[in-house]
C-alpha cells in the first residue's frame, strides 16, 4: 500500500472526509485530494499533523507497518522445503602461497559504531537513490529474538554450519575474538539475539552479475570497490565494512529487488556474507569469508563449489527477516547478532535511539522538504522484540535540528534579508572556491564556483545536538561533512547558526560538479572534513590544498562579517555582553524603534490579520534625522524560530510616510509613529485564529 492508499483507508475507518481533514490542517481541498489520489505527498511538517489528527504514527502513514503481503500457506511450504534442501554455506578457500588474512583492514579505516553505522548506511542509501526517484526511503529495525522465533531463524540460515568456523576464528585474532566469544556467550547464556535492519526502497538494488562488475560484486565479494558516481557521497566502498563490523559474528545477510535485471530476474536476490579471519578445522584451513546461496550450477570445479544468489524464494525472506514490504527496487540488510562496538547503546530501544539520532543530526538537508513537496531521503527507525513493536522514531529534522532547517527552508523560499536584526533572519552569501585543473580522468580546465553560505541568527538555544555557533559543511550527497565550532568571534558577535551548501548542493552546472568532485577528493575516508589529501595532490595541478584552506577562511571571514554588531545598528545588543561590560547605565540615544502597542487588530473575513493601529516608538537620532523602518510580522510556532508573514499592505497613519520600497520614513522630530496594515493570507504557515502574533520594526539605514 502506498501513502495515498493508507490515508484513504484511515479517513474511511474513522468516518471523516477529506473537507474535513483539509479544514482541520488549513488546507484547500485540492490538496488532500491530491494526496489522496497519490498525485502528490505531503510535506514532512503537513505528515506529522496528519498523523496527530488521525491519532496513528506518522510512521505508519508514510511507510507502513513494515509487512508484506505473505503467499498462501502451501506456496510458502513448498518454497521453505526447496531452499533448506538447496542453500550451502561456502568458505572461500585459503590462498595458495600459504598468506593470511587476519581481518577486514577496512573495518578499522574509521571508529566504528552504532553512529557511524548510521552514517555511512545513509550516506550509501542516499547514493543510491534512483534518478528517476525524487526521493529515497530509509527504514531501521532494531530486532530482539529470543525463544522459538531465535530457534527458527537460526534453523533458517543454518547456524550450525557456521559454529564451528566462528570458534575456530576465535583463537586466530584477538580483537575478532573476543567479540566473537561475547556473541556465543550471550546466545548461550541469555538466548537471544539482536539484529539491524536496514533497507532502502526506490534505490537501485543489488545489480549487476555474480562474477562481474557491479553493485552486487561490489558489496558481496569485493573489498574497496565503490561502484557510485562521481559526485557521491561515499568513494572508498568503506561503508559496507560498517554492517560486519556491527556483527559479533561478522554475519549480513543481503535481499534486493533489482531496478534492472539481471537476466530475465529482479525479485528477491538472497545472499548471505560471513566476514571471518583466517581459520583452520581440523587442519582443514579456510582463507576466511563466506557466503551462504546457491551452489554455483555453472562452476564445472570439484566440490565445494562457490555459492551464488538465491532468486525468488518468499519462505527465505520472511524466515531470515529480509522480506520486502513492497516490490520497489532497493535492498534489504540485516546484520545478525548486531552490537555497538563503542559499548555505548544497549539493547533494542537503545540501539535504535542512537541509530536515530544519528541518522537525523548526518541527514537533515537531505529530509528537508523542497517547495515541490519532495525530500531528497525520509527515514524511520523501529525497535520490536518478537515481532512486536517497542518504539517508532519517523525522523522529521525540524524535530533535531530545528534552527539550521528553518534556515534551509528560507533559502530554498528566498525568505532572506540583507542583515541580521532578529532571531530566525537568514542571510545568503555566495563564497568563491576555485577548482584546478584536473590532471585525472575525467580531466577538466580550472572552475570557479559559488558555495552559498547561509547565516540566521539564533536565540541562543537549540534543540538539536549541533549548537549555535558552528558551520555546518554540506555537499552533493546533502550529507552534513561536519560543523566546526567558529572562533575569535567580534565583540558583540551575534548568535548565529551558519551552513555552507558547496558542489551540487548549491547548484547543477559543470562548475558546481567539478567543485563536488574536487571537495570529495578533498576527505579522507570517513567523510567528516575538507582538507589535502592523496588524492588531491594525484589528480589536481599543484595549489589545491591551498584552494581549500582559502575557501574555509573565507568562509569564516564571511561569517564575522554578518554576525558582526554592525555600527549603524543600535540595538542593546546581547544580554550576556551587556552584564559582562556594563560599567555605567546605557545611554538613551542607543535605543532603537520598537512597537510599542498595536491596538485594534482583528481577522478579517479571508483570514488576514488586520492591524488597524499598531504605535512605534522612536528615540531621538544625534543626526536630528527620521528613521526608515520596515513593520515586520511573524507567527509564532510551538518550537523553532518565528516565521515571518508577508504583508498585502501598509499605510502610513501619523508622523511617516511611504517611501518607494513600502517602508516607512518618520518626521525628524517625530517621537512616535503610527501605521495601519493587513498581511497576505497565502504567506500565512497556519490560521492567523491558531497563531500567536510578533510585531516589530527592522530599522534601515537612512539613504
Amino acid at each position: 500500500m502506498s501513502i495515498s492508499d493508507r490515508l484513504k483507508r484511515i479517513l474511511s475507518q474513522k468516518k471523516i472526509s477529506q473537507a474535513q481533514l483539509a479544514e482541520e490542517l488549513d488546507v484547500s481541498a485540492a490538496s488532500v485530494s491530491s494526496w489522496c489520489s497519490g498525485s502528490k505527498r505531503p510535506s514532512t511538517d503537513k505528515l506529522v499533523k496528519i498523523a496527530a489528527f488521525l491519532d496513528v504514527s506518522p510512521g505508519y502513514l508514510n511507510f507502513g507497518d513494515g509487512s508484506a503481503d505473505e503467499e498462501p500457506p502451501e506456496i510458502l511450504k513448498a518454497d521453505r522445503k526447496k531452499y533448506r534442501k538447496e542453500l550451502e554455506w561456502y568458505w572461500r578457500p585459503p590462498h595458495r602461497d600459504r598468506g593470511r588474512d587476519y581481518g577486514n583492514a577496512a573495518a578499522y579505516a574509521f571508529e566504528t559504531d552504532v553512529t557511524s553505522l548510521g552514517r555511512e548506511s545513509g550516506q550509501n542509501i542516499s547514493d543510491e537513490r534512483l534518478s528517476t526517484a525524487p526521493t529515497v526511503e530509509a527504514r531501521y529495525t532494531v530486532i530482539e529474538l529470543s525463544g522459538k522465533h531465535l530457534q527458527d531463524f537460526l534453523k533458517a540460515i543454518k547456524f550450525d554450519d557456521i559454529r564451528p568456523h566462528l570458534e575456530a576464528a576465535m583463537s586466530v585474532n584477538k580483537k575478532a575474538g573476543t567479540v566473537i566469544q561475547r556473541g556465543l556467550r550471550e546466545l548461550e547464556e541469555d538466548a537471544r539475539m539482536i539484529f539491524i535492519r536496514v533497507e532502502d526502497f526506490d534505490a537501485n538494488g543489488l545489480t549487476g552479475p555474480e562474477y562481474d562488475t557491479g553493485r552486487y560484486m561490489a558489496v558481496v565479494r569485493n573489498l574497496l570497490d565503490s561502484q557510485k558516481g562521481e559526485t557521491a557521497g561515499g568513494s572508498f566502498g568503506l561503508g559496507w565494512a560498517t554492517f560486519p563490523a556491527s556483527s559479533q559474528f561478522g554475519l549480513v545477510l543481503c535481499n534486493s529487488v533489482l531496478s534492472v535485471a539481471e537476466g530475465d530476474q529482479t525479485e528477491d536476490r538472497f545472499i548471505g556474507v560471513i566476514d571471518l579471519p583466517w581459520h583452520s578445522i581440523d587442519g582443514e584451513e579456510y582463507a576466511g569469508r563466506g557466503w551462504y546461496g546457491l551452489e554455483d550450477p555453472n562452476d564445472t570445479g570439484e566440490r565445494p563449489k562457490p555459492t551464488v544468489s538465491y532468486w525468488g524464494n518468499r519462505a527465505l525472506t520472511l524466515d531470515t527477516m529480509v522480506n520486502r514490504s513492497d516490490r520497489r527496487p532497493g535492498t534489504s540488510f540485516l546484520i545478525v547478532g548486531a552490537y555497538d562496538p563503542s559499548g555505548e547503546a544497549t539493547g533494542s530501544e537503545g540501539i535504535a535511539s542512537r541509530l536515530a539520532a544519528s541518522l537525523a543530526d548526518n541527514f537533515w538537508p537531505a529530509m528537508v522538504d523542497h517547495p515541490d513537496g519532495s525530500a531528497r531521503l525520509q527515514v524511520i527507525v523501529r525497535a520490536e522484540r518478537n515481532g512486536r513493536p517497542l518504539s517508532e522514531v519517523y525522523i522529521n529534522p525540524a524535530e533535531f535540528q530545528s534552527a539550521k532547517v528553518d534556515a534551509f527552508r528560507k533559502h530554498l523560499l528566498d525568505d532572506l534579508v540583507d542583515s541580521l536584526e532578529n532571531v530566525g533572519d537568514v542571510v545568503r552569501r555566495d563564497v568563491t572556491l576555485h577548482v584546478p585543473r584536473r590532471v585525472a580522468e575525467p580531466k577538466h580546465d580550472p572552475y570557479t564556483h559559488n558555495a552559498v553560505l547561509l547565516v540566521s541568527q539564533a536565540d541562543g538555544v537549540d534543540s538539536g545536538s549541533t549548537a549555535p555557533g558552528t558551520i555546518t559543511l554540506v555537499r552533493g550527497s546533502h550529507m552534513v561533512i561536519c560543523s566546526p565550532r567558529l572562533t575569535a568571534l567580534p565583540i558583540g558577535a551575534r548568535t548565529f547558526h551558519a551552513i555552507v551548501l558547496a558542489g551540487e548542493a548549491a547548484g547543477a552546472d559543470a562548475a558546481d560538479r567539478a567543485a563536488d568532485r574536487f571537495l570529495r577528493a578533498a576527505e579522507p575516508p570517513a567523510h567528516n572534513k575538507w582538507t589535502g589529501t592523496s588524492e588531491i595532490t594525484t589528480s589536481y595541478k599543484r595549489g589545491g590544498k591551498a584552494f581549500i584552506e582559502r575557501f574555509l577562511a573565507d568562509i569564516k571571514k564571511a561569517v564575522r562579517e554578518i554576525i558582526r554588531q554592525s555600527s549603524s545598528d543600535l540595538s542593546d545588543g546581547p544580554e550576556s555582553l551587556k552584564e559582562l561590560l556594563r560599567i555605567v547605565p546605557p545611554k538613551p540615544a542607543g535605543k532603537r524603534p520598537q512597537v510599542k502597542s498595536v491596538r485594534n487588530h482583528e481577522i478579517d473575513a479571508s483570514g488576514a490579520w488586520v492591524v488597524t493601529e499598531a504605535k512605534i516608538t522612536l528615540p531621538a537620532r544625534k543626526d536630528n534625522r527620521g528613521w526608515t523602518i520596515q513593520p515586520v510580522l511573524r507567527f509564532g510556532t510551538e518550537s523553532g524560530a518565528t516565521i515571518p508573514v508577508k504583508w498585502a499592505n501598509i499605510d502610513a497613519v501619523a508622523r511617516c510616510t511611504l517611501d518607494d520600497h513600502g517602508r516607512l520614513v518618520t518626521l525628524a522630530s517625530a517621537r512616535t509613529a503610527v501605521f495601519s496594515a493587513i498581511t497576505a493570507p497565502g504567506s500565512h504557515p497556519v490560521a492567523a485564529k491558531r497563531a500567536l502574533v510578533h510585531v516589530d520594526v527592522r530599522v534601515f539605514p537612512n539613504d
